[in-house]
């Protein structure tokens, strides 16, 4: 399967294990399924972010995604994030 076929499934909602690649003054690089890299911002962590290590694992929740540029961005705050 190739990356663009993957991003078909990588939709808003889908749960994933990830690991932070890098640490940002607004929030969390991080990497999952082990081609694709996706953007946390602090309000969607669930702890400060001082707290975040590199190579941390957690599991998050995919929000939205934009195509161009193409960025994918998550949610660390899942479990409070109510259905419509």
């Amino acid at each position: 399967m190739s990356k663009l076929e993957l991003e078909h499934y990588v939709v808003p909602g889908t749960l994933l294990n990830s690991k932070v690649i890098k640490k940002l003054s607004n929030g969390l690089m991080v990497k999952f399924l082990k081609i694709f890299v996706g953007f946390i911002h602090a309000d969607h962590l669930v702890r400060p972010l001082d707290s975040y290590a590199n190579d941390e694992k957690m599991l998050v929740r995919v929000i939205y995604q934009c195509n161009n540029p193409p960025m994918i961005f998550l949610s660390e705050r899942h479990k409070t994030i109510k259905p419509y």
